[in-house]
């Protein structure tokens, strides 16, 4: 997946050296071309709790209004993302499970779909 628009801002999620090529999971490393790092791991603190609104805010910059989709390896850390988005006052956030294009979920949509754990693979089901 590659997005060659400037009005969408692609954000992963995954850990910095993951981004930087030193670091395999999901039998890859590296990042889409084009897309910023904000691992979902330094938006918490020391305890393991969000940090506070002024430090989450200095990590996310850009226009609130823009399109914004977070990717990670399975959609868990994206989601972190998109959650500290969402409340910062981002307005127009997906999360690409799997890291699939076909499977961005708006945020709006998030709490309402979950992956299948069991049966076909990337299945989403509306709970």
């Amino acid at each position: 997946m590659t997005i060659d628009n400037d009005a969408v801002s692609l954000i992963d999620a995954m850990p910095r050296p993951h981004y930087q090529g030193g670091m395999v999971l999901d039998d890859r490393a590296g990042h889409i071309p084009g897309a910023s790092n904000i691992p979902a791991s330094e938006l918490l603190d020391e305890s393991g709790r969000y940090r506070s609104h002024n430090e989450l805010a200095s990590l996310f910059d850009g226009n609130r209004n823009t399109r914004a989709i977070t990717y990670c390896g399975g959609g868990i850390s994206a989601s972190s993302d998109a959650f500290i988005m969402t409340r910062l006052g981002f307005t127009d956030v997906a999360v690409c499970i799997s890291g699939s294009a076909d499977n961005c979920v708006p945020t709006s949509r998030i709490a309402h779909y979950c992956r299948a754990t069991r049966g076909t693979p990337n299945k989403r089901l509306l709970v």
